[in-house]
């Protein structure tokens, strides 16, 4: 299938019509002509020649009302290895953020087991501009946050392609 001409059907023109639509017929046809279409006055039809390749097969594909020659790859193999690229990010989050929390549960300093049991004094203390470690865990977390709605997406779409 080099290329596909899908037809355009126009309305009927009444008895009365007639004679103007012959007379419109030559400049309908120069259009076609410079628009690259080909007019069939015969059937009232117009066809529309696209260029071989994505262009004429989306038409193609486009023109089936069931969708039956619709065949799209789903790059399994490539979804595979992007959701193990994820799972090895999320690896490395996990391990900073266990870092971070055997950190604080080393520490003598009240104020970072605070930080670790309360959230609002966590990013209080990250927006202050003076807690470097209350930035660098509210960062982790938020990272942490997007990678997994990240993973999750890509997972679902994996596991269940008929959502798509």
């Amino acid at each position: 299938m080099s290329w596909f001409k899908p037809k355009v059907t126009k309305g009927s023109t009444s008895q009365a019509g007639h004679l103007e639509h012959n007379q419109h017929d030559e400049q309908r046809r120069q259009l076609f002509k410079t628009l690259g279409m080909c007019n069939d006055p015969g059937k009232d039809a117009v066809e529309v020649n696209y260029v071989p390749g994505y262009p004429s097969l989306a038409a193609f594909i486009a023109s089936d009302p069931d969708h039956s020659t619709a065949v799209y790859r789903r790059f399994d193999r490539l979804s595979a290895r992007n959701l193990l690229y994820l799972q090895a990010e999320l690896v490395t989050l996990e391990k900073k953020q266990d870092e971070l929390d055997q950190h604080d549960l080393n520490s003598d300093n009240i104020d970072a087991k605070d930080k670790a049991r309360n959230w609002e004094t966590l990013l209080t203390r990250a927006e202050s501009g003076s807690d470097d470690e209350a930035k660098e865990r509210v960062q982790v977390a938020k990272d942490i946050r997007e990678k997994i709605k990240e993973y999750s997406q890509c997972f679902e779409l994996w596991r269940d392609p008929e959502r798509c």
